[in-house]
């Protein structure tokens, strides 16, 4: 094919040499040689067979090898990914799954910022159009260990949003799913991570027309002020972790838990401060010191409590922390340079919600395949075998029956000047 295009190309393309490349496919590594060309005029470089071909200019790898690499190395470590990609395209690196995965992570990064800019600095109103009675939205974080950072750790902020739950599964394995679930995940700041949401959040719902906006959380400050980015927003203490901090503090003292779960019904600040008080005086040390803890996390987050006594459970962050960012981030030994450990969340959440595949579909670098030509090319090259073929076959056929065009007498004026004549002209056929 590549002499076929050398033979049709234009005159300004004057030919300079041969270039060799390698890409990595699903079926093992491909090497080409082609033909490098300049254009006289422009001083423009291309290789013929390459935009023929649609390959992708400077790519060591191809798309749909790229996508498996993203796609397990979402799963596995990046080593681990290496070997099993290796049982199908062998020679295959753990830096080559990292570059794929980086570059999918980057393009995700890069789509949450121009969303985030396009509500927040240019003004543009987001489309939305859902318009559910309520909208549930919690947020938490993942700690992760870091390398090559001015801290030993960082925190991945998850925000999770739905409409509700209902039922799904078989009758006799019945389980809750959330209703329209949207994830926004990263490891960014408290202000960043509600204004991506609330720009992600407002493509899906009108967030201006929904009566009530539940905002759940672990009693952080960040996830508190995520009230100031919706309308009509009210904030509610996680159950869990709640009964997670009176477990820890005060044990098996049944008679302050008594106390306190009364005050709480009650909406009794007083009494839930005075039931801690007294517990805290019979403790010593670290023991008084977790009653004191559980007293001001109770004090700083009473309201929280009330909305979540008074209205809807939440309580579903811990499961989506669990099983979308901490199975694969805080898996032992794994440590996260600043860029992978924001490109990982953000590629899970998009996995979760189903529109990762829409954003490794736009990295795509291969070009158009110019079928048109490649089949007229393809074409030529057939008509080509097929002639010499057929003209071997002819010459074998002489060989048999005109004896003189090869033996002794084939230098012979009578068999060079007639005989010979007389077979290329198709007499003998």
């Amino acid at each position: 094919m590549d002499q076929e295009l050398m033979a049709e190309r234009e005159e300004s393309l004057r030919l300079v040499g041969t270039r060799s490349r390698k890409i990595l496919t699903l079926f093992g590594p491909l090497k080409i040689k082609r033909r490098f060309y300049r254009d006289t005029k422009t001083g423009k470089t291309v290789f013929l067979l390459d935009e023929a071909l649609g390959l992708p200019a400077y790519a060591r790898i191809s798309d749909n090898f790229a996508q498996m690499c993203q796609e397990i190395g979402l799963d596995v470590s990046f080593r681990q990914a290496a070997r099993i990609i290796g049982l199908v395209a062998p020679r295959v690196s753990a830096m080559s799954v990292w570059k794929a995965f980086q570059r999918a992570g980057a393009e995700a990064a890069k789509e949450a910022q121009a969303k985030r800019e396009a509500v927040f600095e240019d003004g543009v109103v987001p489309n939305g159009t859902r318009r559910p009675p309520e909208l549930y939205i919690e947020a938490d974080g993942v700690v992760i260990k870091l390398q090559r950072a001015e801290t030993r750790h960082g925190e991945v902020r998850v925000v999770v949003a739905y409409e509700g739950k209902e039922n799904a599964g078989s009758p006799k394995k019945p389980r809750r799913v959330l209703k329209e679930k949207h994830l926004v995940a990263g490891l960014t700041g408290d202000q960043e991570i509600w204004e991506e949401a609330s720009a992600c959040f407002g493509e899906v719902w009108d967030l201006s027309a929904i009566p009530t906006v539940h905002i759940g959380g672990d009693g952080a400050e960040w996830v508190k002020e995520g009230q100031e980015h919706f309308k009509n927003a009210i904030y509610h203490l996680d159950p869990f972790h709640l009964k997670k901090r009176v477990n820890e503090a005060l044990g098996s003292d049944y008679g302050t838990r008594k106390a306190l779960a009364a005050a709480l019904r009650e909406n009794s600040k007083d009494k839930a401060e005075e039931a801690l008080n007294r517990a805290a005086k019979v403790q010593r040390g670290t023991a008084r010191k977790r009653v004191q803890a559980l007293t001001a996390y109770i004090l700083n987050n009473w309201d929280g409590i009330q909305a979540t006594l008074n209205g809807p459970t939440l309580g579903t962050i811990e499961g989506q922390n669990r099983c979308v960012v901490a199975r694969r981030m805080k898996r032992r030994g794994a440590r996260w340079g600043l860029k992978g450990g924001d490109y990982m969340p953000r590629l899970l959440a998009l996995r979760e919600e189903g529109t990762l595949g829409t954003l490794l579909k736009r990295l795509e670098r291969t070009r158009p395949m110019d079928t048109e030509k490649i089949a007229n090319l393809t074409q030529r090259i057939t008509d080509r075998k097929r002639v010499a073929r057929k003209r071997a076959a002819e010459e074998e056929w002489l060989k048999a029956t005109v004896p003189a065009l090869y033996g002794p007498s084939s230098g012979e004026p009578w068999v060079r000047y007639v005989l010979r004549l007389l077979t290329e002209a198709g007499y003998v056929a």
